[in-house]
C-alpha cells in the first residue's frame, strides 16, 4: 500500500542516514528518561559509553579501510557503533574494556570473514555472538527492549521499515516468532493468562520489536527477494523463539540467531562487490547521461537488475554517498546505467 507523503520524504533520504539518525534519537530518548530514573542507567555513563564505542569503530574502521584499500560509508560504522551501544550493558567504567573489544570485533567482521568482497554477518550481532562464544562475562542485555523505550523504538523503527520495503518481511519473522512462543506455552502450562503473559514479555519486555526493525532487515545481510526473506525471516524467528535450546554447546541467543541466519542468506542469495572504472559515457538525451563501465570480468545478470553504487565524495547532502541504478543494457553487452540529472542535482551527481 502506497503512502505518498511519507514515501516522498523518506525517498529524499537514504536508508543508511536515516537509520543512523533514528538511532541517534534512540540514544537521546535514553539519556532523557535516564536522567528521569526511568531506565537503570545514568544518561552520563550512556554518552561516555558513547563516545567510547564510535571512537573505537571509527579508528578500528579507518585502519582497517585502509589496510585493504576498501571504500567504506562512514554512516554504516556510527550504526553499528550505535546497535553495539543500545544492546550491550552501560557500566562505566567497568564494561569500556567490553565497548572496546566488541568495536574491534564488530568492524573486523566488515573485512575479515568475507567472500567477494562482500561480508557475511551483521556487523553488531556477529561481534556479539564471536565475543559470547569464547567468554561468558561478556554478552549483550538488550537494554534497549525496556516498556519506556517501546514507543521510541516502535513508531521509529516503522519509517525504517518503510524505506527499505522490508515490511512483508518483519510481518513474517513476528507472526511466526508469536505462534512458537504460543505453542510452548500451551505445551507447558496450556493456562491462559501465561499465554497472555509471555506475549507481554515479548512486546514490552524484550527487544524484540528493535531486533525485527534495525538488525534483521539489513539489506546487505539478508536476502534481496520477497520469497527468500520470508524462508529467512522464520529460520531466524524459529532460532529466536528457542532462546534455551543448545546446539553444539551453543545457545540460541537472539545475536546468535541472526548470525546463523546471516549464514543462511549468503547460501541461498549469495552477493559480492565489484570495482568498476568509468569507460565512457554518452549523452542520450537532455540531462540524461548514460555511463558505460565496459564488461566486467565473470559478472552476469538478468534484465531488470539493479546494483547499489557507492561514491565517495566530501560533503555528502542527506542522501549520503550510496544510490540504487537499475541496469540500463542488455545481460551481453557492456554495463551501463542511465542517469538523469535535475537542476538542482544532489551532492551525489554534482
Amino acid at each position: 500500500m502506497k503512502i505518498p507523503i511519507i514515501d516522498n520524504l523518506l525517498n529524499r533520504i537514504t536508508m543508511y542516514r536515516l537509520t543512523m539518525w533514528y538511532l541517534i534519537f534512540l540514544v537521546g530518548a535514553a539519556v532523557v528518561l535516564g536522567f528521569f530514573n526511568l531506565i537503570s542507567y545514568s544518561p552520563v555513563d550512556i554518552l561516555i559509553q558513547a563516545a567510547v564505542v564510535i571512537t573505537f569503530c571509527y579508528i578500528a574502521n579507518f585502519i582497517l579501510a585502509k589496510i585493504f584499500r576498501a571504500t567504506t560509508n562512514v554512516e554504516s560504522v556510527f550504526i553499528t557503533a550505535l546497535i553495539l551501544l543500545l544492546i550491550v550493558p552501560v557500566k562505566f567504567p567497568h564494561n569500556v574494556g567490553f565497548f572496546i573489544l566488541a568495536s574491534g570485533f564488530a568492524m573486523g567482521i566488515k573485512y575479515f570473514p568475507t567472500i567477494d568482497k562482500r561480508h557475511i554477518f551483521n556487523p553488531a550481532a556477529g561481534a556479539i555472538a564471536a565475543i559470547s562464544l569464547v567468554s561468558i562475562d561478556h554478552a549483550a542485555t538488550w537494554w534497549i527492549g525496556t516498556p519506556v523505550m517501546l514507543p521510541f523504538v516502535f513508531f521509529g523503527g516503522l519509517l525504517v521499515v518503510r524505506r527499505v520495503q522490508r515490511e512483508a518481511m518483519v510481518f513474517t519473522f513476528l507472526i511466526i516468532y508469536f505462534l512458537l512462543i504460543t505453542l510452548f506455552s500451551v505445551i507447558h502450562t496450556g493456562s491462559i493468562s501465561d499465554i497472555v503473559s509471555t506475549w507481554q514479555r515479548s512486546i514490552f519486555g524484550s527487544a524484540l520489536i528493535f531486533f525485527s526493525f534495525v538488525m534483521l532487515i539489513e539489506p546487505l545481510t539478508s536476502p534481496p527477494t520477497k520469497k527468500l526473506q520470508k524462508y529467512y525471516s522464520g529460520l531466524v524467528a524459529v532460532l529466536y523463539a528457542t532462546p534455551q535450546m543448545r546446539l553444539f554447546g551453543i545457545i540460541f541467543t537472539p545475536e546468535m540467531a541472526l548470525s546463523i541466519g546471516n549464514i543462511f542468506s549468503y547460501i541461498v542469495s549469495p552477493k559480492y562487490r565489484l570495482v568498476l572504472k568509468l569507460k565512457d559515457k554518452i549523452i542520450a538525451a537532455h540531462n540524461t547521461v548514460v555511463f558505460n563501465f565496459g564488461r566486467p570480468e565473470k559478472f552476469s545478470f538478468v534484465p531488470g537488475q539493479y546494483l547499489e553504487w557507492t561514491l565517495p565524495h566530501s560533503h555528502t547532502d542527506l542522501r549520503g554517498n550510496r544510490r540504487y541504478f537499475s541496469i540500463a543494457s542488455s545481460p551481453k553487452k557492456d554495463l551501463q546505467i542511465a542517469v538523469r540529472f535535475h537542476k538542482d542535482p544532489s551532492s551525489y551527481k554534482n
